[in-house]
């Protein structure tokens, strides 16, 4: 058991599909669960008949979101580390012949994660306090989700451009992410309670592998 914590935690592979589907889905149903709390919650406020019901729902909700939310989180933690690894490794092997790849890096700003990152450890502590700030944490995980697949998808065009534009006969490398990343998918997390990204997770988690493999066994 303590094997798979540690290996899980660890940043020597990735995340398994199966476990980012699952994961993804209870903090879906952790995110309904706790809209239905927060309902119940300021209800209780004018039926106290309901406030031990409202209370253990509460409970189960925040102990549901936490777990759901943390291991979640991990899971993007791991997935940031290695695209910055794939990114570092086009950098050097176009660097010679294309100055302006450093842009790659440059442009790709953590900012944005970091916040997503934040919004989600806020909303989670929030959570457990006032109603409806689970929101917060959903607001969170849904901007680091987006943020981190923008940029694989800025990288990726950025490689494309860079290949399209030199005078070697090389094959531009095969656009693994075709989907969009603008700020209606991010709007449709938020407003679905997470349960669009939870329609589309495996084959995001498929694409943000394939992506970093082929940059790093191309380098090996």
């Amino acid at each position: 058991m303590w094997k798979n914590v540690f290996n899980f935690l660890s940043f020597e592979g990735f995340p398994s599909r199966d476990f980012v589907t699952y994961s993804s889905l209870v903090l879906f149903v952790a995110n309904v669960i706790s809209l239905i709390a927060s309902i119940a919650a300021i209800a209780a406020k004018w039926n106290w008949g309901i406030a031990p019901g409202a209370l253990a729902l509460w409970g189960f909700s925040e102990g549901l979101l936490l777990t759901a939310a943390t291991a979640f989180l991990v899971v993007l933690i791991k997935w940031n580390v290695f695209l910055r690894k794939a990114q570092k490794e086009v950098v050097k092997k176009y660097s010679q012949r294309a100055s302006d790849i450093a842009e790659i890096l440059e442009k790709t700003d953590q900012t944005m994660f970091a916040f997503g990152v934040a919004g989600t450890v806020a909303g989670l502590i929030l959570s457990f306090f006032f109603p409806f700030t689970f929101l917060i944490m959903l607001a969170g995980t849904s901007f680091a989700v987006y943020s981190l697949f923008k940029n694989l998808k800025e990288c990726e065009q950025k490689e494309y451009e860079v290949v399209q534009s030199t005078e070697e006969n090389e094959k531009a490398p095969e656009k693994i992410s075709t989907c969009e990343w603008d700020t209606n998918v991010l709007i449709l997390m938020i407003a679905s309670l997470f349960g669009y990204w939870v329609l589309h997770c495996s084959e995001c988690s498929q694409k943000i592998e394939s992506f970093v493999e082929q940059r790093l066994r191309a380098d090996s």
